[in-house]
């Protein structure tokens, strides 16, 4: 794991790389590459690396070239099947200097030139310099689990792993990008390809871009798309997950410092613990977080999964002060703008786990791929709730359910109970998209100020997700929304997320159901065997029975919250007032006084708006941290 950033005056062969400039820029990434540095200079071309030693700790010195010193490159992730890579490329008479798994990019680019790509299984965020043709080449993973972040202005080119280190860049402006805030106050985060920063992208996963004196050119090189649905006996694919599943995990096994899990008592988690147990010989250290709040803390799950598995279990304690010390560290690793109640959890138990391991593996990307999410059931009851006249949708159920108090539980039936009927008035599209929505559009422009929320006026958050509802080539409604949150929520969000928040902490966290083989295999499995009647994840579940109690496999899904509603009516009730009503940041982008009846209408229990107040909150900080000199 790394933080890889570099400059490349494209148009300019005259143009030298500031090496100071790239050294500086490199220098904001330190978090992500404790253990070393290194840097690639060729006139125009420069870039930097910040080291986090995983594989040849000694050796893998990188930026990391060919034999004859051609070809350079920088990796950010893990190639998790570079072992044959390197075998195949051994026969075909290529010399390696290092163990490292970067190294077989450079000597894959002189088979296969930007081919290459398509070999490769792991998470990965690379540069690659060609010195003979003057081009360079990035790439980011098929799924997107490692970022990369790109700027191309005035024939400069700018990459890097944070936002962090662009805008450490002189020629870089801090500008807020009006239509990136508003899509952060509709979703809690930025979606790609636009940033916070107007003129900063992020590269999607799966695509790639070439830049040389022609200029630059990107394009996608892998995406899902439906190639048929299995027909297969329910136990033979059963089985052949299980066995995609255990060689995913064996691969992301590989590693020079002892590799750990988190563990929710969940079933993706209990699944990749339960599968590590059976290959190490020695028991697996397993991490979690634990709430004083009964309804949030779900500990003695995972102490339970630990004590059948045997694992050497540890678990940290989550309170209120933790926001107060958390959250300008999460504002200042999340850059691009990330306000997931998750992250605060993470951020704990991230800490802990590198006081103990240098990798760990997470179960993220199991409800993307086998319908996880409550949502995806949500969307069959639409049609029914649907099929009950307007009248009575309108001006009985919706009345009744609005004039319900509301609750602090994790997702209480209030609150799911009205998203579910807000959302069922519109297409079935938007229906899916509203449950990952936290301001609407009207909430949008009340809470901002008037002359921003004007820049915004035609900018509708839904189109993100609509391009890919469109895209998408599979023939159920169902798939296409898994289709749609793999490349929006998954990616932008929870792999954001973990990613930002583990690197805070020099960790490496690795996503073995995010495996493009174990991801295509799930892709084309009927969707009955993903959600069956209630029961999400059927398919996982019935590939667990042998290895887990059947009581962790049953279990519904729950999601990862921190007690804030309550919280914020409580212990931190002068905390919350005082940090958005007496910040600077909220007079200055925001209406002050709907902000305030915002807090207002939560700590008299008339809306739960702990969501929408935790995203203001990060935003309070990241403006303070960042200091953005404009917004258009």
């Amino acid at each position: 794991m790394c933080g890889i950033s570099g400059i490349f005056y494209y148009t300019d062969a005259g143009k030298t790389a500031e090496e100071a400039l790239v050294k500086k820029m490199t220098g904001t990434l330190v978090h992500r590459g404790p253990d070393d540095e290194g840097f690639f200079f060729e006139k125009n071309f420069g870039m930097g690396v910040r080291r986090l030693s995983i594989i040849d700790r000694a050796g893998g010195h990188q930026p990391i070239h060919n034999e004859d010193k051609s070809i350079w490159a920088a990796c950010n992730g893990e190639i998790y099947n570079f072992p044959q890579l390197r075998a195949d490329l051994l026969e075909k008479g290529h010399t390696f200097y290092t163990r490292s798994d970067t190294e077989v990019l450079v000597h894959l680019y002189e088979e296969y030139g930007e081919g290459l790509v398509d070999r490769l299984s792991g998470m990965f965020a690379f540069a690659l310099f060609d010195a003979k043709e003057k081009k360079a080449y990035v790439v980011r993973d098929r799924i997107g689990i490692k970022p990369l972040y790109y700027y191309d202005k005035n024939g400069l080119f700018i990459f890097g792993s944070e936002l962090k280190a662009i805008i450490a860049h002189p020629q870089v402006a801090k500008t807020v990008d009006a239509a990136s805030l508003g899509h952060f106050l509709s979703l809690d985060y930025v979606p790609a390809p636009r940033t916070i920063f107007k003129d900063i992208a992020q590269l999607p996963g799966g695509s790639c871009i070439t830049v040389s004196g022609a200029g630059i050119q990107q394009r996608r090189y892998w995406d899902l798309s439906h190639r048929g649905y299995f027909d297969a006996a329910e136990e033979t694919l059963a089985q052949r997950l299980e066995e995609l599943l255990s060689a995913s995990v064996r691969r992301h096994l590989i590693s020079d410092v002892e590799v750990g899990a988190f563990l929710s008592g969940g079933l993706d988690s209990s699944s990749i613990a339960a599968i590590v147990a059976r290959v190490l010989r020695k028991p697996l250290k397993t991490f979690c977080v634990a709430f004083d709040e009964a309804l949030f803390d779900e500990s003695a799950k995972a102490r339970n999964v630990s004590a059948f598995l045997d694992t050497e279990h540890h678990e940290i304690l989550c309170r209120p002060k933790d926001v107060i010390a958390c959250v300008p560290k999460i504002a200042l690793q999340a850059d691009n703008l990330l306000a997931d109640q998750a992250a605060l959890p993470l951020y704990l138990v991230a800490g802990l786990a590198k006081s103990h391991v240098g990798v760990v593996l997470s179960g993220d990307g199991s409800d993307e791929i086998f319908a996880g999410y409550s949502t995806y059931a949500a969307n069959r009851y639409r049609q029914y709730y649907r099929a009950m006249p307007k009248f009575l949708r309108a001006h009985v159920i919706a009345p009744c359910a609005n004039a319900m108090a509301a609750s602090t539980k994790k997702l209480g039936f209030d609150y799911t109970l009205k998203k579910f009927i807000e959302g069922a008035e519109f297409s079935r599209e938007k229906a899916h998209y509203w449950w990952r929505t936290v301001f609407t559009e009207d909430e949008r422009r009340g809470i901002l100020a008037r002359e921003i929320a004007a820049l915004i006026k035609n900018n509708d958050s839904f189109d993100i997700y609509g391009t890919h509802f469109a895209k998408s080539d599979f023939p159920l409604f169902s798939s296409r929304c898994l289709y749609a949150d793999l490349k929006v929520w998954l990616p932008d969000n929870n792999l954001t997320r973990l990613d930002a928040i583990t690197m805070a902490h020099s960790l490496e966290a690795r996503v073995p159901f995010l495996d493009h083989e174990v991801v295509e295999f799930a892709s084309r499995l009927p969707f009955h065997l993903k959600l069956r009647g209630s029961q999400p994840k059927y398919i996982l579940s019935r590939a667990m029975r042998k290895v887990l109690p059947r009581a962790v496999c049953r279990q519904k899904k729950s999601p990862w919250h921190a007690p804030l509603a309550g919280w914020f009516k409580t212990e931190l009730r002068d905390y919350i007032r005082s940090s958005l009503l007496d910040s600077r940041s909220i007079n200055r982008f925001f209406n002050r006084s709907s902000v305030e009846a915002l807090i207002d209408d939560h700590l008299k229990g008339k809306q739960n708006n702990s969501f929408k107040m935790w995203g203001l909150l990060v935003f309070v900080h990241w403006h303070d941290t960042f200091e953005p000199n404009d917004i258009a």
